[in-house]
């Protein structure tokens, strides 16, 4: 692999096993973390640092399960609605707790206000 070094006034070219050389009379050595962010797709780096955070099925199941029993609804709408959870794919489970927390911010006064007193 090649890569490419630019500076104003010149242009350089290394093979990946020399990671040296110089530019104007100015030595330089590229780094690992260089090279990586020499990468198009941003690097290894941009995948790397990215913080992933998966609920699994059953727990969304539980989350929602435990507003439902939390509810004031009366006994038997709670059990037909925990029935229809239990029977939903994860798929179908994904947009229906997508769509129930669109609703819950879409209730709330001042989103913005909330969320800085949780994160403050």
């Amino acid at each position: 692999m090649a890569c490419v070094f630019r500076c104003p006034a010149k242009m350089r070219r290394c093979e990946d096993a020399k990671k040296t050389g110089t530019v104007d009379g100015v030595a330089f050595k590229i780094t690992p973390k260089g090279l990586d962010f020499l990468q198009d797709d941003g690097g290894l780096s941009a995948i790397l640092n990215v913080v992933t955070v998966r609920l699994e099925a059953e727990t969304l199941r539980e989350l929602v399960t435990a507003r439902i029993d939390a509810s004031s609804e009366p006994a038997a709408k709670k059990a037909e609605a925990k029935s229809l959870l239990r029977g939903l794919s994860e798929e179908a489970l994904k947009a229906v707790v997508a769509k129930l927390v669109e609703m819950g911010i879409g209730t709330l006064h001042d989103p913005a206000q909330h969320l800085l007193s949780l994160i403050k």
